[in-house]
């Protein structure tokens, strides 16, 4: 059985779109042994295919080299993308590395494969060629990131919601991010939005929270405030896998172009994405799913709310109406 080293981005965004490469090649019959950021490799153990090692990044080039020589991998493939990493498995002497092409890549890497050009298809996918360069197919249609939480972070999650005063059971229970960590849409969705939105929710009779970062804080503070200090903030204090445990919690996450909404939809719960570019690269394809686009050339600041409203109130009837079957 052949080892294969697998060398993963150090932003979450980033590694959340490696998710369906390292299910491929672990479904390939492969010992998958993933190197990751020292804070992600916890929600890697939620990956539904069998990953044999986890390794986390140690921030020290010379002790990163002795770790990866000591799997005794027999190939490795640089996801990240990353010369620096390209050259840690060349100094760590694994035998075959495939890696994209780059300035100083080629020096290192063993077969290398052009990144292909942007496509209406997910970022995801873009890593089929090094999946196929591994001499795997890759499948169709384009599997989808996913990530299985297990019992501990959902007791987690259930407490921080407990201290929140948000009942169990409480349904349907929304969440807005009002921040942008990870994504590439430019500024936010303006604050006033999101209070706006939240309002119109609790007319309707939906109960709904507030996530934040530590990065963020501020921002989900203030819209807090501005909307009666009735939603409670929660985020910033929990383990990435108690996050995504309750973000699996939720029925509907509405959130701009960021991380959270990848994680959210990875763990399986629908959302509501806000985009300036495009979505079919950036957002969610699975049904259950629904993307805002602003219109090309302008920012968030150019979606209404009413369109954001439209969007949950469609997915909320959508999904009472499968509960009703």
């Amino acid at each position: 059985m052949t080892r294969t080293l697998t060398v993963l981005p150090t932003d979450l965004a980033g590694l959340l779109t490696t998710l369906p490469a390292l299910e491929v090649l672990a479904a390939s019959g492969r010992e998958v042994v993933a190197f990751a950021d020292h804070d992600h490799v916890g929600l890697l153990r939620f990956h539904p295919a069998p990953v044999v090692e986890l390794l986390p990044r140690l921030g020290q080039p010379e002790a990163e080299r002795l770790l990866l020589q000591s799997t005794e991998a027999e190939e490795a493939v640089v996801l990240s993308g990353r010369t620096l990493d390209a050259w840690l498995v060349r100094s760590a002497n694994v035998p075959r590395r495939i890696g994209y092409s780059s300035l100083f890549g080629p020096f290192f890497l063993t077969h290398r494969v052009r990144r292909p050009r942007p496509a209406a298809r997910p970022v995801s996918a873009d890593h089929r060629v090094l999946v196929e360069a591994l001499g795997e197919s890759w499948p169709e249609p384009d599997p989808p990131p996913r990530l299985l939480v297990d019992g501990e972070s959902l007791a987690e999650a259930a407490e921080r919601l407990a201290r929140a005063h948000v009942e169990d059971g409480t349904r349907p229970l929304v969440a807005v991010y009002p921040g942008t960590a990870g994504g590439q849409s430019g500024a936010p969705w303006p604050r006033g939005r999101f209070e706006e939105l939240l309002r119109d929710l609790r007319r309707r009779g939906m109960s709904a929270i507030i996530l934040a970062t530590t990065d963020d804080l501020w921002q989900a503070v203030r819209v807090y405030e501005e909307t009666g200090k009735i939603h409670p903030v929660i985020g910033p204090d929990l383990r990435l896998e108690a996050l995504a445990a309750l973000l699996s919690r939720l029925d509907l996450v509405v959130a701009s172009d960021s991380w959270m909404l990848q994680l959210a939809a990875a763990v399986g719960t629908p959302t509501v994405g806000l985009f300036a570019r495009d979505p079919r690269r950036w957002g969610p394809q699975e049904p259950g799913h629904r993307t805002i686009r602003a219109p090309r050339g302008e920012w968030l600041r150019s979606i209404p709310t009413d369109s954001v409203v439209a969007a949950v109130v469609g997915l909320r009837e959508k999904a009472d109406d499968g509960a009703s079957v």
